[in-house]
């Protein structure tokens, strides 16, 4: 099974969609793109997104098997 590192993402801030199965996740998240329209990650493995994530542009959200208690930590402001 591959393992991704959590720095990894850091550096792909220009990310549009993000499709992960079957992944070891190693590392804690603290960033995901903000152009980010798409994510469907499989057994997510983190309890809330990162608190620094800017889900303005996300249109579809998928976390099948994924431990998520929250989306985020704290408040955010959604645009309509």
């Amino acid at each position: 099974m591959t393992t991704l590192r959590a720095d990894g993402l850091a550096q792909m801030s220009r990310l549009k969609l993000l499709r992960l199965f079957g992944l070891n996740f190693s590392g804690s998240l603290n960033f995901l793109s903000s152009e980010l329209e798409y994510l469907n990650w499989n057994k997510y493995p983190f309890t809330c997104l990162p608190s620094r994530f800017e889900s303005d542009k996300l249109v579809e959200l998928i976390l099948r098997g994924s431990s998520i208690r929250k989306l985020w930590e704290g408040t955010k402001v959604l645009q309509t």
